[in-house]
């Protein structure tokens, strides 16, 4: 066990520029809880207590998609009837991955996207909730996707922001780590959202899918809410109403136990290249 007092190790941290996502290997060498944390930063305007809740901020790490390796874990159909991304006259866009149903995949300049729903799951201070989304660029040329990882404040301590660069046509499987750093008991949620500058590429694939609706702050702070998931047990889908049937894929949730000594398990990021249509 280290001789430095978790204090202590906070301060050096923080002095000298980082994270406090790095300071979670120290802590959890002293047997820390979420509750413990919660009672070191018990001022959350001080100078610490507006450390931890900036977390890692939100420079963007680029991620260009490569071929996985064989050890990867690829998602399992869900269905045999659908395609991965988009509705081509009820065949599948791509053999051998129908992960979704029509409603689910999502549509935003010329960018198709989906995030595969997760079951609820129990975790603990400082545990990672893998977010994994399939991509297409139904464009012929290179496109950027940027995905922010939106949850209440401070909750995320990693990386909050991805630029996914989308090859042409390349069907891809992103999964980015959203480490969650909770201080009070409940559920917590992930809100994927996706932005994407206009393009004037020439569409390629012509399969279409349900426009993408980014949610503004106060529907963010409904997905994302505490209060409301605990409650319900449910997440709420933006739906508006008219022909366009805009929407924005479900938040994922876990149910965080702050009493249980805090973890820091290691995940980088991946972005997988899978199929080409």
């Amino acid at each position: 066990m280290s001789l430095e007092t978790p204090w202590n190790l906070l301060q050096r941290l923080r002095a000298e520029g980082f994270c406090f996502e790095a300071a979670l290997p120290g802590l959890k060498e002293h047997g820390l809880s979420g509750e413990d944390i919660g009672a070191l930063f018990g001022d959350p305007t001080s100078e610490m207590g507006q450390w931890l809740l900036a977390g890692a901020g939100n420079e963007p790490v680029t991620l260009n998609a490569v071929d996985p390796p064989a050890s990867a874990e690829l998602p399992e159909r869900r269905t045999a009837k659908r395609g991965v991304l988009g509705w081509l006259s009820g065949t599948k866009a791509a053999e051998g991955l129908g992960l979704f149903t029509e409603g689910e995949i999502f549509e935003l300049n010329l960018l198709q996207f989906s995030v595969l729903p997760e079951p609820m799951r129990a975790a603990v201070f400082g545990d990672v909730l893998p977010v994994r989304l399939l991509a297409l660029n139904c464009t012929a040329e290179a496109a950027t996707l940027t995905v922010d990882l939106d949850a209440s404040t401070g909750v995320i301590q990693s990386p909050r922001r991805y630029a996914l660069v989308l090859e042409p046509g390349a069907v891809t499987l992103a999964e980015l780590p959203a480490r969650v750093c909770p201080t009070t008991a409940g559920v917590v949620a992930v809100q994927a959202l996706f932005s994407a500058e206009d393009s004037r590429a020439t569409r390629r694939l012509k399969f279409s899918a349900r426009p993408y609706a980014r949610p503004d702050a106060a529907m963010r702070n409904l997905l994302v809410g505490a209060s409301f998931t605990v409650a319900t047990g449910l997440s709420p889908r933006l739906v508006r109403s008219g022909p366009t049937n805009q929407g924005t894929p479900d938040p994922l949730r876990v149910r965080v136990d702050v009493t249980s000594p805090l973890v820091a398990p290691q995940q980088e990021p991946a972005f997988w290249r899978l199929a080409a249509l």
